[in-house]
């Protein structure tokens, strides 16, 4: 049962939370096959879109029994995402206000093998021509390395260019594939495409985001709504659509996808009866790049390999936290950094470059990693205390206090929490 259908999520098109229901009711058929199995993160507004929402992946508390869990292990204790396999599953969801479901590339019970490789064309400048080329590209160089691959609207700003696998290669070597496959990319076409993780450095170049296939990494599951004025839907389409201009990052939404399903059904229907096995494409990419392309993507994109590239990224982590212990507080901000971009999903990596940050004087941007920390897992009281340490720091004393008292409501003995609240009090 839907809890008060006639709260209006999205308040510029007068969409309600019944209405959500009932678009993801209708898609269940089509969009189950491609959520089962896999950790769900929620991204959920109570209030709509028009006030800030936040990302829930740990559901501990007010769900019922029946709700399939899965308990993945994490730094410190472990989180139990959601799992959705069925209608009743998927309606829960929505009767929290999750507006869009964003999924793992792997499936329970084997988390540590993905079945999917995701390419995310991210945009700086709206430029459709410029996107369909660069859409296109990413689709012929994998066909060069003898990969078939399947396309869907963002719902946002680019494209997702995904290719199903077999299951045989591991987090690393996915995410290795496609970081080399990137840097192919951008050298084909540098006017275009980056992997500059910095927007500033961006220039008018769309980023190839392969952070994507981190472990515990997250992109929008395919007929995703997004929280985004017209309600538009991360939908599977066709290359020959695209080909012929014929979709944008946006042309689908909650209240047109009704009629496309009934014309073309799901475009996505044998994505996942062609898995591929990436050990000859990854052999053939490494073939194809020296020791100085991989350099130089490690430079652009903040995110790298070890070396040459060739091997898996090291714990970036425990070398941050090295650094940090050394007082070295800009170089444990890197590699924070390259940490969060590797995993977007790991709110302790974010945590740990807001701390990095903040010694470094940079509150601003301290801030900034420990809201994302804080919107990643927000019921974790130490994330809560940092976020109200940097709001002190700040000047910003009713921010604190509010972060602060969050901290303590979440675990009453946090005493960084008690003693940063009565700072915040003095006057």
């Amino acid at each position: 049962m839907i809890t008060h259908p006639e709260k209006v999520l999205f308040p510029d098109d007068g969409i309600t939370k019944g209405e959500l229901a009932a678009y993801y009711e209708a898609v269940a058929p089509f969009m189950l096959p491609h959520l089962s199995a896999r950790p769900i993160t929620m991204e959920r507004f109570p209030s709509g879109i028009a006030a800030k929402g936040f990302m829930q992946k740990d559901v501990v508390k007010g769900f019922p029994e029946w709700l399939e869990r899965i308990e993945v292990p994490k730094h410190g204790g472990t989180t139990h995402y959601p799992l959705v396999r069925d209608v009743r599953s998927l309606l829960w969801l929505a009767n929290q206000n999750c507006i869009t479901p964003h999924v793992w590339t792997s499936r329970a019970p084997d988390l540590m093998r993905p079945d999917l490789c995701v390419f995310d064309l991210d945009p700086s400048i709206d430029d459709p021509e410029v996107l369909r080329s660069a859409t296109l590209l990413v689709r012929d160089v994998l066909a060069e390395l003898g990969l078939r691959s399947w396309l869907k609207t963002s719902g946002s700003k680019g494209f997702h260019i995904v290719v199903p696998v077999d299951a045989s290669a591991t987090y690393e070597q996915v995410w290795h594939f496609a970081h080399g496959v990137s840097i192919l990319l951008a050298k084909r076409d540098p006017e275009h495409l980056t992997l500059e993780f910095i927007k500033a450095d961006r220039g008018d170049r769309i980023l190839i985001d392969t952070g994507r296939n981190g472990h515990g990494a997250t992109f929008a599951a395919a007929y995703a709504v997004r929280a985004r004025r017209g309600a538009p839907v991360s939908a599977p389409c066709a290359w020959w659509e695209l080909e012929n201009d014929r979709v944008g990052p946006q042309s689908f939404r909650l209240r047109s996808m009704a009629e496309r399903l009934a014309r073309v059904g799901d475009v996505w229907a044998d994505l996942h009866a062609h898995e591929q096995p990436l050990g000859a494409p990854l052999e053939r990419v490494e073939s194809m790049l020296t020791d100085a392309d991989w350099q130089e993507a490690r430079a652009a994109s903040t995110r790298s390999a070890a070396g040459s590239g060739i091997a898996a990224p090291p714990d970036l982590k425990v070398q941050a936290r090295e650094l940090y212990k050394e007082g070295k507080y800009r170089e444990a901000a890197d590699a924070y950094q390259r940490a969060a971009k590797h995993n977007t999903a790991d709110a302790a990596a974010f945590a740990g470059l807001g701390g990095s940050l903040l010694s470094t004087g940079d509150i601003r941007n301290a801030i900034a990693a420990y809201q994302k920390a804080v919107r990643l897992e927000p019921e974790v009281s130490g994330f809560q205390a940092a976020l109200g340490r940097a709001y002190l720091k700040k000047g910003d004393r009713a921010r604190a206090r509010a972060a602060y008292s969050k901290a303590l409501e979440l675990d009453p003995n946090n005493q960084a929490a008690r003693s940063g609240m009565a700072s915040a009090k003095a006057r």
